[in-house]
């Protein structure tokens, strides 16, 4: 075999090699984890205290994560397996209380969408990390 031939056939299972760590890299570290709707029953609260600067991710925690500290209004959810809901409603004259409706989460965006009972949509948020006691929502 020539020298060349030799030198063509390293190339071509280089080029082999970066074309299968391309395509490996891209599909396994660009899919998004599985996030399960059954994970997200349960009460949710605004932890903003864990919130970094310059970060845009909001931090949501179990309700009953910690004692929060004193804050005028702090979103809360609490999202059940039936698909209704409740969340703590910002009033314009402070009277702040909870309010039903209806949820929906789409597995392939992460979008979890809360909704009145009139249909109309109260909150979206798109989730970037769960697990049993924190929720990571993009901003």
């Amino acid at each position: 075999m020539s020298v060349i031939k030799m030198q063509m056939k390293k190339l071509n299972l280089y080029l082999i090699g970066v074309f299968v760590l391309m395509f490996l890299s891209t599909t396994l570290l660009g899919q998004k984890s599985e996030i399960k709707t059954s994970d997200l029953i349960g009460c949710w609260t605004d932890s903003r205290e864990e919130n970094l600067p310059k970060s845009n991710l909001n931090i949501y925690r179990s309700c009953d994560y910690k004692e929060y500290p004193f804050s005028r209004f702090r979103f809360k959810m609490d999202l059940r397996d039936d698909f209704t809901c409740s969340w703590y409603h910002l009033s314009s004259n402070d009277r702040h209380s909870m309010r039903e409706g209806i949820w929906t989460f789409n597995n392939e965006t992460h979008i979890l969408t809360l909704f009145d009972l009139e249909g109309r949509i109260v909150k979206k948020f798109s989730i970037a990390e769960l697990n049993e006691d924190i929720m990571k929502i993009k901003i």
